[in-house]
């Protein structure tokens, strides 16, 4: 099994950075033979739309200190 984890910086305002990331883990979940796990790392104010959309096709991994600007960032 290949882990693959990536870092989700919350830049919102670049719809082309999400869709990309959203394709991406949808055409890897789609792998014949799937011996990947991507595991998202995001802070706890990504927003939920992105979060719901993503969370079928990878691990999501939530924490304060991926938040801008946050007391643990």
């Amino acid at each position: 099994m290949i882990r693959v984890a990536i870092l989700h910086l919350q830049k919102n305002n670049w719809a082309g950075g999400l869709n990309y990331l959203k394709n991406l883990f949808y055409a890897v979940s789609r792998l014949d033979n799937r011996n990947i796990e991507i595991l998202l790392f995001t802070g706890q104010k990504t927003d939920s739309q992105f979060i719901d959309a993503c969370r079928p096709y990878v691990t999501i991994v939530q924490d304060s200190c991926f938040d801008r600007k946050s007391p643990r960032w």
